[in-house]
């Protein structure tokens, strides 16, 4: 592992203080009403809650072992990024192919925030995930080329995997 510099210690801050602010979000948007979030665990269990129930592991442990220094928090983070990315820019697809036309898609204002987020949301996952695989940030955890693809790839298919989940059932 590399000395960090000056810049990249300054990124990993930051990238830290996204994934505290998108924690708190998170949890408190999921945990507001615990009876029927535990409720709703406890009736379905399927890849999404398994899904579900590890980011509650995955985010904070990564975001405590990425801020010092440790391989399995950038591990963790990219992993978290990018499957928040792809749902995001899958769901934004998914909803465009299930529109009969684009125009009736952008027609309603509500919908079309709701689309214009899932964007929104996707680039700003697509940014950390490009800070994190910066060469530089890289070095400091140890990672190679090789990790950072497979991580990549991987996170991307299981990604998909729920997604295809999703339309299959959206469409029955």
């Amino acid at each position: 592992m590399q000395k960090e510099s000056p810049i990249v210690r300054n990124n990993i801050k930051i990238v830290s203080l996204f994934f505290i602010g998108i924690f708190v979000l998170k949890s408190y948007n999921e945990w507001s009403e615990p009876l029927v979030v535990f409720s709703y665990i406890m009736s379905k269990w399927d890849l999404e809650t398994v899904l579900w129930l590890l980011s509650l592991v995955v985010l904070p442990s990564g975001i405590v072992l990425f801020y010092i220094n440790k391989p399995l928090g950038w591990f963790l983070l990219a992993l978290y990024a990018t499957h928040a990315a792809v749902l995001n820019m899958g769901t934004f697809i998914s909803i465009i192919i299930m529109e009969t036309s684009v125009s009736m898609l952008f027609k309603d204002g509500p919908a079309t925030l709701v689309m214009i987020a899932y964007v929104l949301l996707s680039l700003f996952f697509l940014t950390i995930i490009i800070m994190l695989c910066n060469k530089n940030m890289r070095a400091v955890y140890g990672i190679d080329n090789r990790i950072m693809i497979g991580v990549l790839i991987i996170t991307t298919l299981v990604a998909c995997l729920e997604l295809s989940q999703h339309v299959f059932f959206l469409t029955l």
